[in-house]
């Protein structure tokens, strides 16, 4: 019954079948997982109010049972790490998301294991810990958690592991570094859910609406789906936008996962969609401390009817963009392709891109399920080629044999073969050259190879210095670390592009205005202006061609 609840294609069979699984007796752990699921996947694409308000019921009485089953020691094993409410999730999460945890949840935040070796803790200690304290932090057999409550005078959970936070933001390390150390402690926390927002079952964005599925819709046409406008960013108050960071982290964390641009989030930076049919997206920016040298990572998550359902994000640089998403497996299969076509519209429109890119991990190089599932095809009914004219050649062969026989499975060392490349998808042709960052990249360490024998610093010193006589600027002022570290990304790019002599000084001022668009405001604001910089890219492309010869 759950798997045609999940497949169920109109409103009479979805409510018939529901109407079967609620006289049911939940009294199966493997079964109330996955009939919570399906109810999941039908809350969230109902075909009618009556079976939108059922599974929420349905929803409702199996939270109540695990109310009552909480102290059921093998019930809460099983259910370990499932989110659903009464459950507990165990998971190593970054400093900064664990931080978040503790201040939204700290009567429900536990270490669970503190699993870096003995060494290794007091080789951090004696980094961070004045070094006559040398006792307490490398002698005795202290295992590492028991060592930290030792040194901090903490011994509930929450205070210990915030006095260790603490430890990280006294030090001015840079942000990678302090990731770094943090993740090799190794600290697993445990997370008691209770029947409140904050589990599977009920996490959702808020909406004032339900849409409901028709049956029988349309095929999905990308080009047709991505030219639509999109309207302007909903309004968010600045409490809005930081109660939905908070859902999208713990949605992420529910599933165990993180990204980057939720768990560093900057609220300046988040902005709230409604892509119509009940969708919205979540598009959230980083703190600027975080944000890459040269790419800018914008994250997303897909909500729909107010559930959870997709996250991912986009890596643009010019008018590309490398782009990725992941469906929660609830959902999976169920207007997948009508979900991602709404989300590159999203980015298509908003940030006014011109090429699309997949990586090959997304279909399948070191991705065992993407290999399963056939996940290149799902890209490939949307428009995305291989960027190799062989491969493409092969996969089109590939597709024909597909159309003339709908029972043909394209063996897995044929579908291995096709990540062999990018997949990319450009929605409307025309002359534009679009450029890969990583190759950016790889020029300018060659640069500092060759010319400065691998030495950094004589290499941003002198791309600093050649930078500012260019700009016209007798110094820098003074600056804080993100702005220091823009400047020298930005002087070594500087000092790789040829034709820049040729540059007006207008275009010269357009270049200083980029850099200080990098860590000064909105990141889009820096899309659009980088794009608009016609001089800088064919110096790029200058660069890149003699980089090839």
């Amino acid at each position: 019954m759950i798997k045609r609840l999940r497949s169920a294609g109109n409103a009479d069979t979805q409510f018939a079948i529901l109407m079967l699984c609620s006289s049911s007796s939940l009294d199966s752990v493997s079964g109330i997982k996955l009939y919570h699921d399906a109810l999941l996947a039908v809350c969230a694409y109902p075909y009618h109010p009556n079976v939108h308000k059922l599974a929420t019921l349905e929803l409702q009485r199996i939270a109540a049972l695990l109310k009552d089953q909480q102290h059921n020691l093998r019930w809460q094993e099983s259910l370990i790490g499932t989110g659903l409410p009464f459950t507990e999730t165990r998971c190593q999460f970054s400093a900064d998301l664990l931080e978040w945890l503790l201040q939204e949840f700290s009567d429900r935040i536990n270490v669970f294991e503190a699993a870096a070796t003995g060494e290794v803790f007091q080789q951090f200690c004696q980094a961070v810990l004045p070094g006559i304290e040398f006792f307490h932090a490398t002698q005795g057999n202290l295992n590492t958690w028991n060592r930290i409550k030792c040194l901090s005078g903490h011994y509930h959970n929450a205070a210990a592991l915030q006095w260790l936070l603490k430890l990280f933001h006294q030090k001015q390390w840079e942000p990678v570094l302090k990731d770094q150390l943090y993740d090799a402690l190794k600290i697993f926390i445990s997370w008691k859910l209770t029947g409140d927002l904050f589990n599977r079952s009920f996490l959702r964005c808020p909406v004032t609406d339900i849409h409901y599925r028709k049956p029988f819709a349309k095929k999905t046409s990308s080009i047709s789906v991505i030219n639509k406008p999109v309207e302007n960013p909903l309004p968010v108050s600045e409490t809005e936008k930081n109660d939905l960071i908070a859902i999208a982290r713990a949605s992420l964390a529910l599933y165990y996962r993180e990204t980057d641009p939720v768990s560093f989030a900057d609220p300046g930076e988040t902005s709230l969609f409604d892509m119509g049919n009940g969708l919205r997206i979540l598009l959230t920016g980083m703190k600027k401390e975080r944000r890459l040298s040269l790419e800018t990572y914008i994250g997303y998550m897909a909500f729909q009817n107010g559930v959870p359902v997709a996250y991912g994000g986009g890596w643009m640089f010019g008018y590309r963009c490398k782009m990725g998403i992941n469906i929660y497996p609830p959902f999976r299969g169920i207007e997948s392709d009508k979900l991602f076509c709404q989300v590159l519209r999203l980015y298509y429109q908003y940030f006014q891109l011109g090429c699309f890119v997949v990586k090959p991990y997304q279909f399948g190089k070191g991705n065992p399920d993407g290999l399963k599932s056939g996940a290149f095809w799902f890209y490939y009914k949307l428009g995305f080629r291989p960027a190799d004219p062989a491969i493409k050649k092969m996969a089109d062969a590939e597709w024909e044999k597909i159309v003339a026989n709908r029972s043909y499975r394209t063996p897995i060392s044929v579908l291995k073969n096709f990540t062999a490349c990018n997949i990319s998808w450009e929605p409307i042709k025309n002359k534009t050259v679009y450029f890969d960052a990583e190759r950016v990249s790889i020029t300018i360490t060659a640069m500092i190879r060759n010319r400065f024998n691998g030495n950094r610093e004589d290499a941003t010193r002198y791309c600093m210095k050649t930078l500012k006589s260019f700009i016209g600027l007798k110094s820098i002022p003074r600056q804080n670390t993100v702005e220091k570290n823009t400047w020298q990304n930005w002087s070594l790019l500087f000092g790789c592009l040829p034709g820049t002599a040729a540059w007006t000084p207008a275009e010269r001022k357009r270049f200083l205005a980029l850099i200080e668009l990098k860590y000064a405001v909105k990141e889009r604001d820096f899309i659009i202006a980088l794009q608009q910089h016609q001089s800088f890219w064919l110096s790029v492309k200058a660069m890149l061609s003699s980089s090839l010869a």
